[in-house]
């Protein structure tokens, strides 16, 4: 089993969210072409049944129930299975509960909702570890990251500063201001963040990656809300029409588009990304979304 290792959000996840490789559009649609792992949500692998017996019996057990929180989210992972993601935060939910200072929960369930989208909660427990620990840079590089995913990147370059300020041969801080100075829009500073990174990219790949971002800087803004909508993979074909009122209102109907049909986590991190869209849109400050034949308001999303 593979346990969530040192930066596990900004090297695993920073290049996934620039590049498109960890897109919403690719979650849901796994959510969607995967039902049958939906069927049986309450059956366990074989593993996780047999540390759930044993905690029938022990159920105060924090070890079991780590061990039991991080099979779970493995398998969960590889399977994309919502309930199965909900059970492994029942368990670390469980040991915070107990012991709310446990630094491996709180680091592991920080990276469980970053992964899902879930970034107000992500913040939450990143900024308790860092509190325990505030020299944890890891913790520190993660909660910078997910800052700028939240739209605060103002907040986020100033963590990261500190950061290479005290370890300046560290890749993924150095690599995470570039993509904060890309989200303000500072294009020259993006550029030189990321080129100051290449001194210290892990491999070539990681080299190579850099230099793709550095020539895109200058070739395309963010996109739009209405851009993000109308290419998402499972909006877009549900569109029937977009109207923005010139006042900062994006009004969207969509035809059958099956929101109550979502598992949890699902529609968390589709209306996390839509969040994220519209801070990133500079003209739009609130978004409803409507059903095209009843006018049934499915979601609104408004700049916090």
């Amino acid at each position: 089993m593979t346990r969530i290792g040192p930066f596990a959000i900004t090297i695993a996840v920073a290049f996934g969210l620039w590049f498109g490789a960890t897109s919403l559009s690719d979650f849901l649609s796994n959510q969607y072409r995967r039902r049958e792992n939906h069927a049986n949500p309450t059956e366990l692998p074989e593993a996780v049944a047999a540390l759930e017996k044993q905690l029938e019996s022990d159920g105060s057990n924090l070890q079991l129930h780590m061990k039991a929180a991080q099979m779970l989210y493995e398998e969960a992972r590889s399977s994309r299975n919502s309930a199965l993601i909900m059970k492994a935060v029942e368990h670390y939910a469980f040991i915070l509960r107990r012991e709310p200072n446990n630094r491996d929960a709180l680091g592991e369930l920080a990276a469980l909702c970053f992964e899902q989208g879930i970034l107000d909660k992500a913040e939450e427990y990143l900024r308790r570890l860092i509190s325990i620990e505030p020299d944890n840079i890891r913790a520190r590089t993660d909660l910078a990251l997910v800052l700028v995913q939240s739209g605060k990147a103002e907040e986020s370059i100033g963590l990261l500063n500190a950061v290479i300020k005290d370890n300046p041969a560290l890749f993924p801080p150095r690599f995470a201001l570039a993509l904060a100075y890309r989200v303000l829009g500072e294009r020259e500073k993006a550029k030189q963040a990321a080129q100051d990174s290449l001194a210290y990219a892990p491999d070539e790949t990681a080299r190579q990656r850099i230099a793709r971002f550095v020539e895109g800087i200058d070739e395309t803004p963010p996109p739009t809300l209405e851009a993000f909508i109308r290419s998402h993979s499972i909006l877009g074909p549900k569109v029937t029409s977009i109207e923005d009122n010139g006042q900062g209102l994006l009004t969207v109907k969509l035809r059958e588009f099956p929101i109550e049909n979502m598992p949890p986590v699902a529609r968390n991190v589709f209306t996390s990304k839509l969040q994220q869209a519209l801070i990133f849109d500079k003209q739009i400050n609130k978004c409803i979304l409507l059903d095209s034949e009843s006018g049934k308001q499915l979601i609104e999303i408004a700049e916090e």
